[in-house]
């Protein structure tokens, strides 16, 4: 039975979500509103007191808990002290105002609220994924739910790209659909021009979009419940362990730790870099240096080609910067390949009586491919696009080269026209895009293993082995069998989409369709300069296909099907003539 101070807590933890709620209003009432004064006055002050409430409920849990003081600082820390900092606001705040000006300790007093506000949310938030069997009446497999997040969170990002303060003038539902589902997807494919038609709150929420995209929600929400409750349900554990196919549960936590970091730690590097290389090489006339930087950095590492210059990285300023361009290119290369391949660098066997030391299996041959990938796609395109370049100084074309075989292994940014490249440059770059980069990474295509697997599946196939051995290792039956429908889904998808679009949009060249589909499927983000003239169908099939991409053509095809038992019996083995 439960005791009186237990019934009072789950009270105050469904009040708590009330709050978030309200909170959540609040802020985009704020933020995506354009309001006269009085109303945004009126709002800060119903922040405010939402900030009052979160800490008498707060205090009010440990005044009127039982246990000794030790155990609500281990578990409600954070909760006691944000709203320790409310309380000292409330109480110094006349001292302050007495000293220093009233408009800049107003404005620190706002910022740090809705800060408290967001924090509010995440925690409701938090507390109804939870609980969610008291609400959600039904269960779901893992891969459904990461498809549903998914969908959800392309769903409230149309909505709030919609929101009046979000663009300078307004869009259609069908482009904030489609940016939304780039954004989410890390694709970076674009109907409207970031640095002209978006706000700065307009582009905080893409940006925050493509930086939860890149991450997953699932990943997220995960690492939010370790930080906040120290613990996971055993369910959650097995559901995140499938989501991020990781093969023992005891390591989920040390897991998602490490990504958190590395993704934060790589981001702040590579906003700090391009901060410091961009303050003196831009123009004067640019603000904000600061939040290109971060902006370009998140983009770069989550793969998603976003670019918040009217130009994009095409700037001549921008385009012939080799310093950025490498910091851009190191940031794609870290997020391509994955955490767990970064974090297994730094984590490499070194007790020699081990039988594993060194790299993983799986590692080794993702840093393999993607170095012939990138250095060999650099070389073929240089080769490739020499009679165009052959004017230019060695060093641009090195350049060039380079920074496009990496950005088409699914980032999305460009400093050529792509609509000035040659054909078999083109070809190329479809190959580059259709392999992409790392699983459980930020980038898009098959996925390099995908392409290592079916390789060694063929060769070992024409030989006439029944297994695949590479270095002392089999690759395993399910691993062939996920290639093979990675592979044939892939086409068909392909197909179907080309077909579509040249039934939607027959106006543009048919090689600008292909490059366009592959660019949409693979997650990547170039684009011929056709992207901004599609008829509504042919955004709502990009749309559709680059969703499609991002959770995965076999993750899809899985959560629509299930698994299902073989049958006990065996029908007569026939034999079809092929090939």
């Amino acid at each position: 039975m439960e005791t009186s101070y237990e019934v009072l807590r789950r009270y105050i933890d469904k009040a708590e979500v009330i709050l978030g709620g309200c909170a959540l209003v609040l802020m985009i009432s704020y933020w995506g509103f354009e309001f006269n004064h009085n109303v945004n006055v009126l709002i800060l002050i119903m922040s405010e007191v939402i900030a009052l409430l979160f800490t008498a409920f707060t205090y009010g849990k440990v005044i009127l808990g039982k246990k000794k003081l030790h155990h609500y600082l281990r578990k409600d820390i954070l909760d006691l002290l944000l709203s320790s900092v409310i309380l000292l606001f409330i109480f110094t705040e006349n001292i302050f105002l007495a000293h220093r000006d009233e408009q800049f300790v107003r404005h620190i007093k706002t910022v740090y609220v809705q800060a408290l506000q967001i924090y509010i949310f995440l925690k409701a938030l938090i507390y109804l994924i939870l609980h969610r069997e008291k609400w959600l009446y039904f269960s779901k497999k893992p891969v459904r739910v990461m498809v549903s997040s998914f969908l959800n969170l392309v769903i409230a990002g149309t909505l709030l790209l919609k929101l009046p303060n979000a663009t300078t003038n307004g869009i259609e539902w069908i482009d904030a659909l489609f940016i939304s589902t780039s954004a989410v997807c890390v694709t970076g494919l674009s109907t409207l021009n970031l640095a002209t038609d978006f706000t700065t709150f307009g582009q905080v929420v893409i940006m925050i979009l493509f930086q939860l995209g890149g991450l997953g929600i699932l990943t997220l929400t995960s690492f939010a419940v370790l930080l906040l409750r120290r613990n996971m349900y055993l369910k959650d554990q097995f559901m995140l362990q499938e989501a991020l196919d990781q093969d023992n549960i005891n390591f989920i936590g040390k897991t998602l730790k490490n990504i958190i970091i590395l993704t934060l730690m790589t981001e702040i590097i590579g906003a700090l870099t391009l901060y410091l290389i961009w303050e003196n090489s831009l123009s004067h006339d640019t603000p904000d240096v600061y939040f290109h930087a971060l902006f370009h950095s998140i983009s770069a590492f989550c793969n998603a080609g976003f670019s918040t210059f009217p130009q994009g990285l095409q700037a001549p300023e921008l385009a012939n910067d080799i310093p950025s361009g490498f910091v851009i290119c190191a940031l794609i290369c870290i997020g391509g390949i994955g955490s767990y391949t970064i974090s297994d660098l730094f984590t490499v066997e070194k007790n020699k009586l081990s039988m594993n030391r060194g790299l993983s299996f799986q590692s080794k041959w993702i840093l393999k491919i993607s170095f012939i990938l990138t250095f060999g796609g650099a070389f073929l395109i240089w080769l490739c696009q020499w009679s165009s370049w052959q004017d230019l100084p060695w060093w641009q074309q090195l350049h060039y080269s380079m920074f496009s075989s990496v950005t088409c292994r699914t980032a999305g940014f460009s400093v050529v026209e792509m609509g000035d490249l040659l054909y078999p440059t083109l070809m190329i770059m479809i190959l580059l895009m259709y392999v992409g980069g790392a699983p459980n990474s930020t980038a898009g295509g098959i996925k390099v293993t995908t392409l290592f697997v079916l390789v060694s599946y063929f060769f070992s196939k024409i030989k006439g082995r029944s297994q695949v051995h590479i270095d002392w290792h089999t690759i395993s039956e399910s691993s062939i069998q996920r290639a093979l429908i990675v592979f044939v889904l892939s086409m068909i998808t392909i197909f179907f989409t080309i077909l579509t679009l040249t039934i939607t949009d027959s106006q543009f060249a048919f090689e600008d369709l292909v490059f366009e589909s592959i660019s949409a499927l693979s997650t990547v983000g170039v684009s011929r300069g056709i992207t901004a003239s599609f008829s509504p169908l042919g955004k709502l099939t990009l749309t559709i296909v680059m969703f499609f991409g991002r959770v995965g053509l076999f993750t899809f095809a899985f959560a629509l099907g299930g698994k299902s038992q073989d049958p006990v019996y065996q029908y007569p083995i026939t034999n079809i003539s092929v090939g």
